[in-house]
């Protein structure tokens, strides 16, 4: 006989068996449905925090430690000590750069603002941009890749007094950045040569365009919209060193006392490898995925205990009809069948309402928890997941039930 055929002959004895003991079966599929919904919005949401875990920062992650220079004295000589620090620092062995900066990628603290390609751009036309200054230095202390254009050179950076505006300088961002602020060519071509324009007005010439650097904040809806500006304040001042490979766990003692041999006159504190202050940064993701992960195991397990339950609860209560199939020539396959395709009806009829109910839950915590969409092709996913939940989970009591022998499960009724 055509399988199919099989199945469907299977299958309408079972329905109407099922329509008489409704209440178990309607609350497995219900289970089903609920199982689904939360399986499938669980499993997208973990691929996308995995997803977004793996991004590039743009840095040097591996070989990048930065601290701040806090000085607490008042005739502390900010230029004179950054000036010293710099030059040795970058003669230690070891070290590939240092610069100073306002900021670093996704360390949870920096400055942005909003910048237009014209200087008569209309306020909608502005598109905020984390920024980070530094000196002619700071991109290959942050090994951010330059993928077009130049470098700073070393008479564009400016050193500024605290609560002062930039006069001066240049300005060096991200690839994202610029197709966002010089569409539809954007990238490598249409930005360099041209200006940012801030608040003010002022024009700020672009020089170069770096291929990755993420904002300090990972909740940026626009993570690599950023800008290097050459320019510099020298008190309270963040450092990033990056180092050679295998050399950066044993320079930072090396560092924090170079340091403290320069000045007596400042504390070194919040000292971080960038490897670290990513970690931290996508705790709460990391937090979230094993969480998720806990509750899919919990409700799939739940889910299965009820269909075992309800398979085992049929077995016993037809134990009558199945020692008269059994008497009537029907073979263990036949008993083990009559589960499995039960299992099926009910793990489909809940998989059918599960569909809606995804979409349903997707939509609430879209709009909720600013979580995107779920996407539809994680639902076949699922529902093939239930059924194959259902096989198994319904194995132990089809294949006790094909063992019972005729004459036993004549007589125990």
């Amino acid at each position: 006989m055509n399988p199919i055929r099989k199945l469907a002959s299977d299958a309408a004895p079972i329905l109407r068996a099922l329509t008489r003991s409704r209440a178990g079966p309607i609350l497995i599929a219900l289970q089903c449905a609920i199982t689904l919904a939360i399986l499938t919005n669980a499993i997208f949401i973990i691929q996308d925090r995995v997803q977004k875990m793996a991004r590039p920062s743009g840095m040097d992650v591996d070989h990048v430690f930065w601290f701040f220079s806090i000085p607490f004295t008042a005739d502390f000589d900010a230029n004179a000590v950054l000036t010293e620090d710099m030059r040795r620092l970058r003669a230690l062995p070891g070290v590939v750069d240092a610069s100073i900066t306002t900021g670093v990628p996704l360390s949870g603290g920096g400055s942005s603002s909003a910048y237009a390609a014209t200087a008569d751009a209309k306020p909608e036309a502005y598109q905020r941009a984390s920024y980070y200054e530094t000196d002619d230095h700071g991109l290959n202390a942050f090994g951010v890749k330059l993928i077009a254009g130049r470098n700073f050179l070393p008479g564009e950076v400016e050193q500024r007094a605290p609560l002062t505006e930039r006069e001066n300088g240049a300005a060096i961002i991200t690839k994202a950045y610029a197709d966002k602020l010089f569409p539809p060519d954007g990238g490598s071509g249409a930005a360099i040569g041209k200006s940012l324009y801030g608040k003010t007005g002022k024009p700020t010439p672009i020089v170069g365009i770096v291929e990755r650097a993420q904002t300090p904040w990972l909740t940026w809806g626009e993570l690599e919209h950023s800008v290097f500006f050459s320019s510099y304040q020298a008190s309270f001042s963040r450092y990033v060193v990056r180092t050679e490979p295998g050399q950066r766990d044993a320079l930072i003692p090396q560092v924090e006392k170079l340091l403290a041999d320069i000045s007596r006159d400042r504390i070194i504190s919040y000292l971080k490898t960038q490897q670290q202050a990513e970690q931290e940064a996508y705790s709460q993701y990391r937090a979230m995925a094993v969480i998720l992960g806990v509750v899919i195991v919990l409700i799939v397990a739940i889910t299965a205990l009820g269909i075992v339950g309800l398979a085992s609860f049929n077995v016993n209560a037809r134990k009558k009809q199945i020692g008269t199939r059994r008497a009537l020539g029907a073979q263990k396959g036949d008993i083990v069948r009559y589960f499995l395709v039960e299992s099926w009806l009910i793990t489909t009829a809940g998989a059918v309402l599960g569909a809606v109910l995804s979409f349903g839950v997707s939509f609430w915590m879209a709009n909720t928890f600013d979580l995107p969409p779920l996407d539809w092709r994680y639902i076949p996913v699922g529902v093939g997941l239930l059924w194959v939940l259902g096989i198994i989970a319904v194995l132990i009591p089809a294949r006790r039930a094909s063992q019972l022998p005729p004459a036993l499960a004549t007589r125990s009724v």
